[in-house]
């Protein structure tokens, strides 16, 4: 009978290589981007199986970093390995020991060619190379609660096999689950800004939405026009906007062009490629509830298709979890 060994520690389960950079690294960027003194340097996760759809969104997480000057993580979960449950615990260790350092290799590999693709030199972006011996999930976790991320980017869907989807169970798994705002790129999505950005509106649980904060860098660094879309009967649409803004602390530009748009219940569909078509959005925003499964909410499965239709990233903004 083969089973999966128990890993040996936490330790043992994460190989990290860092880049070096200088001390001043920060100040230099701020200085190179004309970032506020408030601004910090921008942390994105990007997450990779090696599939083409996880490179695809490395590629678009390193072009969205360099805007920024932003730190890169790269990182792999790793599948245990799996050896007879009567071996040895050191035959065990010697297996995954050489895994890990495969792995790693491989990312390695992986971001020196995603930066050649991107036109970087090795050293122009700090980066990180993270293995965690964990599923997917629980990597990401993991990853974010030991390092100060501000973005997760993931492909639409990887290597399990579910390939007619526009998601696949690990993405659907995250986006009820994370903390941070998380960006999902299709297959064959070309990153080149967020010029017009359409943000699906419910009234529900709109505030404690720290994560919006990465829409207002969006706003400044692309020159973003911004569509509300809201479902038809919504009381007073710029009341909803000047509060979901204001109570979560976001500073748009005063030249931001913020525009709102309803959506007839029981044609959302048909509406929202009408007008995605129209203002050419080339980026989809929601805001999932954390009581309800993404399939159950308004810009859910809905959105979803619309997105796979029109190749379309879209940018999960999370409730904030409060203390009990």
């Amino acid at each position: 009978m083969q089973q999966a060994a128990q890993a040996p520690n936490l330790a043992a389960c994460c190989i990290l290589v860092l880049s070096v950079v200088p001390t001043n690294f920060l100040s230099r960027i701020k200085k190179r981007f004309n970032l506020p003194s408030k601004y910090v340097l921008m942390k994105i996760l990007a997450t990779t199986d090696f599939s083409d759809t996880a490179h695809n969104a490395l590629i678009s997480a390193v072009k969205l970093a360099r805007c920024y000057g932003a730190e890169v993580i790269f990182m792999h979960a790793m599948s245990r390995p799996v050896v007879p449950a009567t071996s040895p615990a050191d035959v065990y260790e010697s297996i995954f020991d050489m895994e890990g350092k495969q792995a790693q290799e491989r990312l390695q590999e992986e971001s020196r060619i995603v930066y050649q693709e991107v036109g970087l030199r090795p050293t122009e972006l700090y980066k990180q190379v993270v293995i965690l011996s964990t599923p997917l999930a629980d990597a990401i976790l993991q990853a974010l609660a030991k390092n100060n991320v501000d973005l997760v980017v993931m492909g639409s869907s990887g290597n399990s096999g579910l390939v007619r989807f526009f998601m696949g169970s690990n993405t659907l798994e995250m986006i009820n689950l994370t903390p941070v705002p998380l960006l999902v790129i299709p297959k064959k999505y070309q990153f080149a800004g967020f010029k017009v950005i359409s943000i699906m509106m419910a009234l529900e649980e709109l505030k404690n939405r720290p994560g919006l904060r990465i829409l207002e860098r969006f706003v400044r660094t692309f020159s973003s026009e911004i569509h509300f879309l809201f479902i038809q009967g919504t009381d007073d649409p710029e009341v909803c906007i000047r509060e979901l803004i204001q109570g979560n602390n976001v500073e748009l530009p005063k030249e931001a062009s913020i525009l709102h748009k309803f959506i007839s219940k029981g044609n959302e569909k048909q509406e929202l490629k009408q007008h995605l078509q129209k203002s050419a959005t080339d980026l989809l925003v929601i805001f999932p509830k954390k009581s309800t499964l993404w399939k159950d909410t308004f810009s859910g499965s809905l959105t979803e298709e619309v997105a796979e239709k029109f190749n379309l990233p879209l940018l999960v903004i999370p409730q904030q979890r409060l203390p009990q």
